[in-house]
């Protein structure tokens, strides 16, 4: 395997430097880990402080592209996302879920009572009084609250009939 770096960042912000490299082999596409412990030979790092990001192999090529990020220590490898570092550690597919809480105690049905209701309030003197009114006299209050709506459409036709008259003069 013959492995050359094409770019070396440095990225002082996050205290790691950003690798940028090619590796020729033949046979079989080396694994991820071939692949780093080839790098850390390279660069003279430690493997735990090494995360691959990304490899690249064409159809038909015997050569990989990748980058890969190398921090200072082990402790910077923290903030990289946690699908690169089970990638790079070499798990596959999701981590398994964990029960955050224990589930519930279902209850038992011979537990399970209703709140017993509370007997009705008795109606304020004002509520027996509207019920106590006549079917007529409830019509004559709505009837009374239409009529107030009708000046207002009356204005809006004045209104109207003010703008067709103002036209003609217009004209002349």
């Amino acid at each position: 395997m013959d492995l050359t770096i094409t770019a070396d960042i440095e990225n002082k912000l996050l205290k790691r430097k950003e690798v940028r490299f090619n590796l020729k082999f033949a046979g079989a596409t080396p694994s991820r880990k071939q692949v780093k412990e080839a790098l850390c030979g390279k660069i003279g790092a430690n493997p735990d402080s090494v995360v691959i990001r990304q490899l690249s192999n064409p159809f038909g090529v015997q050569e990989v592209s990748g980058t890969a990020s190398v921090y200072t220590g082990a402790e910077g490898v923290k903030i990289e996302h946690g699908h690169l570092l089970r990638r790079d550690r070499g798990e596959k597919g999701r981590p398994p879920k964990e029960a955050t809480a224990a589930p519930a105690p279902a209850k038992p049905a011979a537990q399970k009572q209703e709140p017993a209701k509370e007997p009705a309030s008795p109606k304020p003197a004002s509520a027996k009084a509207e019920e106590a009114k006549p079917a007529e006299a409830k019509a004559g209050a709505e009837g009374e609250k239409k009529e107030h709506a009708k000046p207002a459409k009356e204005g809006a036709e004045q209104k109207k009939e003010h703008v067709k008259a103002e036209a003609p003069s217009e004209k002349k």
